[in-house]
């Protein structure tokens, strides 16, 4: 690997950041977007599905 050719990443708060004008402000509605692929994903990776089904099942 060249090390040469590796750049810095820029840092978020510069003007010039290609990151920077990807950021998008944080709003409620987009933060339990976030929580609920958080925690589709948390569920698909330990395969917990199946204990959530049961669960909800009991609690109807």
């Amino acid at each position: 690997m060249n090390l040469e050719s590796l750049k810095e990443p820029e840092p978020l708060h510069s003007p010039d950041s290609e990151r920077s004008s990807k950021l998008q402000p944080v709003t409620e509605g987009n933060m339990n977007a976030l929580q609920d692929n958080i925690v589709a994903w948390v569920l698909s990776r330990y395969n917990l599905r199946p204990w959530v089904e049961i669960l909800e099942k009991e609690m109807q």
